[in-house]
């Protein structure tokens, strides 16, 4: 599954994005293991593991992740597990992912999505709340959780985008920074320094 602005989109029409996917195959163990080449095996474990993130298969990735594939591999669309588990709404995933298994926070797709974005845009407060407090307490961060927030406002989901809000001003007060009157139009840290 590659997620893209047609399921951003998604999210404005209805209160949570169904992502139907086709039946997908896995790649048994066996034939990992008779891969000669290193690079390939990798390869394939990590496609393994992003299609088991996409259709939201637990036992799979949890399989793929023993198995060495790398927790931050990224797809075409430059979609980590993360995305996809974002988009699903997997909160509990979300956290093992973040820190048993220490998965990338914040990393962007080809669209400039990051998985807070996603989830918050989908309207699957669990998620959003999993990721956004595991958010490191710092000015950058501040900036992509009000990010964040103005999409969830934008996809008319109110109460996530209040509840970024609230851990933005949290995470800002522990720093002893103040925030920017203008948070609501804030599109980066760098354009405010």
């Amino acid at each position: 599954m590659h997620i893209t602005n047609r399921h951003i989109r998604e999210a404005s029409k209805a209160p949570h994005i169904r992502v139907t996917m086709p039946r997908l195959r896995f790649v048994p163990a066996s034939l990992l293991r008779d891969t000669e080449n290193p690079e390939a095996q990798l390869r394939v474990l990590n496609n393994s593991l992003i299609t088991a993130a996409a259709t939201g298969t637990i036992r799979e990735m949890e399989r793929m992740l023993c198995m060495d594939a790398k927790v931050n591999a990224v797809d075409m669309d430059l979609n980590t597990s993360m995305h996809h588990v974002s988009i699903r709404g997997l909160s509990s995933k979300a956290e093992r992912l973040l820190d048993s298994w220490h998965a990338l926070i914040n990393p962007r797709n080809s669209q400039g999505f990051t998985p807070l974005a996603l989830a918050s845009a989908a309207g699957r407060t669990g998620t959003v709340r999993a990721i956004a407090v595991r958010y490191p307490k710092s000015y950058e961060a501040h900036y992509e959780i009000l990010e964040a927030a103005n999409l969830a406002e934008k996809y008319k989901q109110a109460g996530i985008a209040s509840m970024l809000r609230r851990i933005a001003k949290e995470g800002t007060g522990f720093l002893g920074i103040r925030a920017p009157r203008c948070a609501l139009t804030v599109s980066s840290p760098r354009d405010h320094v």
